[in-house]
């Protein structure tokens, strides 16, 4: 059992909108990333915040409506939504440990989650016990920002997308 509070929640839009935001994901032209941390086949982390992100016009209202209650449920109460990114990873592709200290919560949706495509680590600090939780495609973990967490080297030759938040 990890030393942090999570909560896993499937998102009950999944299925209905799934095509549309790999759709909408694929048509931009979103760089791949390769550095001593991140090996990554396409994100628009790195891409500047005011260009206009496609999958956000399909994605933003129904998943702030789902994250809604879910921060009720932990006595959220007005989440602030601060960055949205996808991230595809491909075969070898992977992203190292990392948190996101400036953030109260973030949120990992996953959009595409193929069978043995890996799912994100979470480090329990007190004992550098790894935690990994049981995740099926559509569902969505947040966890506190300070987190510490990484995504393993996909083994897979099918490709893994996520949806990831920041929020205050």
């Amino acid at each position: 059992m990890p030393d942090f509070p999570y909560v896993i929640s499937h998102f009950d839009k999944h299925i209905q909108l799934k095509k549309q935001l790999l759709q909408a994901f694929k048509e931009q032209k979103f760089p791949g990333v390769k550095n001593n941390n991140e090996l990554i086949y396409k994100t628009d982390w790195y891409t500047e915040k005011d260009v206009q992100r496609e999958y956000l016009k399909i994605f933003y209202d129904p998943i702030t409506e789902h994250m809604s209650h879910v921060f009720n449920s932990i006595k959220h109460d007005n989440p602030i939504y601060q960055t949205f990114w996808v991230t595809q990873y491909k075969k070898n592709h992977t992203f190292g440990k990392h948190h996101h200290r400036q953030s109260s919560w973030v949120s990992i949706y996953y959009l595409e989650l193929p069978k043995n495509t890996p799912i994100t680590h979470f480090l329990n600090v007190f004992n550098e016990d790894v935690f990994v939780p049981n995740i099926v495609e559509g569902d969505i973990i947040t966890v506190p920002g300070f987190v510490w967490h990484w995504s393993p080297v996909n083994i897979s030759n099918k490709t893994k997308t996520v949806i990831s938040f920041n929020v205050e």
